[in-house]
């Protein structure tokens, strides 16, 4: 990406996104629009790779077209990039603290700690992840309990 195409202005979206979307205005007005994610995290969408963090997506004539685009890569991700609890845990946050470090050393992205009632707390994973992390999970506890 060569920043001197941009403003050094840029949007990202309001409506619900499963990937970090990012639209950099261009000097002509228009925007690029770019997934903004590490390489190998998006596997659909790799061949567009600009650099080391943004994967272009297209060009678009104003930001009134920006959720368009935003709704269309949700559709072409689908349900593996949805978050959705991977794990319960009640009281403390021990145990989600470890694997949330644990997960995060193997390349598990995007992850989310959200209490799931009053002293309930989940550990939010896209759905993509939950084969490696159901494994790293088994890891550490047959190691640790």
């Amino acid at each position: 990406m060569n920043e001197d195409d941009y403003t050094g202005s840029h949007s990202h979206p309001i409506c619900q996104h499963l990937v970090e979307l990012v639209a950099y205005e261009r000097h002509d007005g228009s925007y690029d629009v770019f997934v903004f994610e590490p390489v190998g995290f998006c596997p659909e969408l790799e061949a567009d790779r600009v650099d080391e963090h943004h994967i272009f997506i297209e060009r678009i004539p104003s930001l009134s077209d920006f959720e368009e685009v935003v709704l269309r890569i949700n559709r072409q991700l689908g349900p593996r990039y949805e978050h959705v609890v991977f794990y319960y845990e009640s009281g403390s946050r021990r145990i989600i603290g470890q694997l949330y470090t644990q997960f995060q050393a193997h390349n598990i992205r995007d992850m989310r700690i959200e209490p799931t009632g009053s002293r309930d707390w989940g550990l939010l994973l896209r759905r993509k992840d939950f084969a490696l992390a159901q494994t790293l999970q088994e890891v550490h506890l047959a190691k640790n309990f």
